[in-house]
């Protein structure tokens, strides 16, 4: 059961990221970017963002074990 779980929150998030992509270039009326120069920096993001929530979920939760 921790597989479908898993997997079906990793879609869930991909779909936000889908639908708040499609919301920030339809609200983009005047100088909208390509979508080949968007992607990058949305995957550059959540990159980022999932190597600083590894590290501080390791820290937090060896702190939690060592209490």
């Amino acid at each position: 059961m921790g597989g479908g779980l898993s997997a079906s929150l990793v879609w869930g998030g991909i779909l936000q990221t889908v639908v708040y992509l499609l919301f920030i270039r339809a609200i983009d009326l005047y100088e909208r970017e390509p979508v080949k120069y968007v992607i990058p920096v949305f995957i550059w993001g959540f990159s980022v963002a999932f190597a600083i929530s590894v590290v501080f979920n390791t820290v937090f939760i060896s702190t939690l074990n060592s209490v």
